[in-house]
Order: C-alpha cells, then sequence, then structure tokens
C-alpha cells in the first residue's frame, strides 16, 4: 500500500512548510462491525512526535501514526470548501 499526493495538494503543502501528519482517526463500533473513520489531514508537525513514523513522499515530509492500518492505496487531496482549503484523503475504507 502507497500513499500519493495530488499536485495541487503538494503545492498547497510546499506554502505551508512542507510538512503535514495525520491526526484523529477514530473508530466507532457498532452492531455490524466498526466503523474506521479516515483521519484529519494537518499540516506541521504533531504535538508528540514519539507516537509518529516519518515518511517523505517527494519533497513533502509526512508523520504517520505508528498504529495506523490501511489497506489500499491513498491520496492525500486539496479540497476547497467555501473558500476555504483542507487537505483530505481519497481511498480510506471505512470497514
Amino acid at each position: 500500500m502507497a500513499i500519493h499526493i495530488s499536485a495541487d495538494a503538494k503545492s498547497y503543502i510546499a506554502k505551508n512548510g512542507n510538512t503535514i501528519y495525520f491526526d484523529d482517526y477514530p473508530t466507532i463500533g457498532t452492531c455490524v462491525g466498526d466503523i474506521k473513520f479516515p483521519p484529519s489531514v494537518k499540516l506541521g508537525t504533531p504535538k508528540d512526535s514519539s507516537k509518529f513514523e516519518v515518511t517523505k513522499i517527494d519533497t513533502v515530509i509526512i508523520y504517520l501514526p505508528k498504529d495506523i492500518q490501511y489497506n489500499r492505496d491513498l491520496t492525500i487531496k486539496l479540497k476547497k470548501t467555501l473558500g476555504k482549503y483542507q487537505l483530505v484523503i481519497d481511498g480510506w475504507k471505512y470497514v
């Protein structure tokens, strides 16, 4: 499995320090199984970097939680809503 970054997301990240991290990916138990929500993607470095592994994709430094599990390719994309930019993960499997 691999993590990819879209061209517009790379440009946005480069303008904002070239470092991102995955944060807060809750799992909610239901009567039919667990739902794993995708982590939020934030600019900068995490407060407690000891809980993360550092990887580099092209020029972007990514802090991934040590306990994160993903079984398919993920793409970090740039989304614009009401004039506000946000980095999002595409390809996350909820179940």
